[in-house]
């Protein structure tokens, strides 16, 4: 489970008991519906942010190191290596690369700038395991040399491994460059004119201490929509809460603003969905407060944004189930190929995987599973540490040659006969 590297998981339904799962996973975190407090407030008032409105040092081991590259990229295997990777809008830039007899290990120091790493090998199996992280989930991996990566969040200094069975196997590491993508730029801040099955509405990044921001959209929305908040908060002291205040209410929740971290790109971070219908007041307030109830946080050191996204139409696959049919994962964008709704049983259901072209994204979603512990497998294969209880949504990026993937009961009450499940399969779209 990419730990955002991950799609959001959704904890909190529709009124109607819609599973909702339209939001994606954008790269590095999981974005969730939050359960939390909701308040009726009057008016927002007294807003100090400007509105901004959308128009829409590598070490290694083991292995030889080489840096330098021409224009075109050093040459690996007889390969040029790609000089920079696009990815989401974002431009990569080449910076260094490894190779060794049969595995291939990067070290990565510790960054507040998300990086890229992409792998090739010597011989004409292009199957490579990568593994992010010491002791992290590895992914196994049969493209072309050089056309796949993962997403290395911002973060602590981290360990990328790659194994080959025979021959040699390289990885090469990208840092962020120029330029952005279209969009809302402000204090190193992008909110993306369009993300993977949303549309920018409008957005507004905050000065440096500055506790609260108002976006007030320009667009008009076409029907009932769900809205998707891309917030952040950095900087904060403890105890600080997070408010999201709406003409429909206010959404508050605790923590999570103590990173001292400012995000590239807030879409991926992470946020919450709303349903909105098309005449309802767009205008939102984000604000933090030292406490739930207590005044704005003065500190030089905050930082805090908010943009909203217009989501587009799920897919339906009736029993209360919704499958995004465009995501973002592990720095790619990816789309909805098949789907399959198998009937649960009191222990979960499989289903198999489907032959597409290239690799494959398993999207999990189920609802009405009560006191059902439930997590999911690849090839009975259990090593996921994720589990939800009564419903969720899981991501799978599924290894090559992977043959099944299944929604297994780990614990608590048997499955529900009411309990649905759907499965979404995706390819890449980028």
């Amino acid at each position: 489970m990419n730990g955002i590297d991950d799609l959001r998981r959704t904890l909190e339904t529709h009124a109607d008991d819609v599973l909702d799962v339209t939001a994606a996973d954008r790269g590095a975190g999981i974005q969730r519906r939050i359960r939390t407090t909701r308040r009726r407030r009057t008016a927002v008032a007294g807003a100090t942010a400007a509105v901004v409105a959308a128009t829409a040092l590598v070490a290694f081991l083991p292995g030889d190191r080489d840096s330098g590259p021409d224009a075109a990229g050093p040459t690996v295997f007889g390969i040029d290596l790609p000089a920079t990777i696009d990815s989401l809008g974002f431009t990569y830039d080449y910076d260094e690369h490894v190779r060794g007899e049969e595995r291939a290990v990067l070290r990565l120091e510790a960054s507040d700038e998300p990086r890229l790493v992409s792998w090739g090998t010597s011989t004409d199996d292009d199957r490579v395991t990568v593994e992010v992280g010491a002791g992290g989930e590895r992914r196994t991996f049969d493209g072309a040399d050089f056309t796949d990566w993962t997403y290395v969040a911002p973060g602590e200094a981290v360990r990328v491994s790659a194994r080959v069975g025979t021959g040699d196997v390289s990885l090469a590491a990208y840092t962020l460059g120029e330029p952005r993508p279209e969009g809302v730029s402000a204090d190193g801040v992008t909110y993306r004119d369009a993300i993977a099955g949303g549309t920018l509405l409008g957005a507004a990044v905050g000065e440096p201490g500055q506790a609260e921001v108002v976006v007030e959209p320009v667009a008009a929305l076409d029907g009932r929509t769900d809205v998707f908040y891309a917030s952040y908060c950095a900087g904060a002291p403890a105890g600080a809460f997070l408010h999201v205040a709406t003409a429909d209410g206010e959404v508050v929740s605790g923590g999570g603003c103590d990173d001292s971290r400012v995000p590239i790109d807030p879409a991926v971070v992470g946020g919450m969905t709303q349903a909105v219908g098309p005449r309802q007041d767009l205008t939102t307030r984000f604000y933090v407060t030292d406490g739930e109830d207590g005044p704005l946080v003065e500190d030089d050191d905050l930082r805090v944004g908010l943009g909203l996204y217009a989501q587009d139409a799920p897919r339906d696959l009736g029993a209360g189930i919704e499958l995004p049919e465009r995501v973002e994962h592990d720095g790619h964008a990816w789309q909805l190929a098949e789907t399959a709704s198998p009937d649960l049983g009191p222990d979960g259901a499989a289903v198999a995987v489907p032959d597409l072209d290239g690799r494959t994204l398993a999207l999990i979603a189920y609802t009405r599973a009560d006191d059902s512990r439930i997590t999911y497998e690849v090839d009975g294969d259990d090593s996921s540490s994720v589990s939800y209880v009564g419903g969720g949504t899981f991501t799978a990026d599924l290894p090559a040659g992977a043959a099944e993937v299944a929604l297994v009961r780990l614990g608590g009450a048997p499955v529900p006969a009411e309990a649905a499940v759907g499965f979404g399969f995706y390819v890449l779209a980028d």
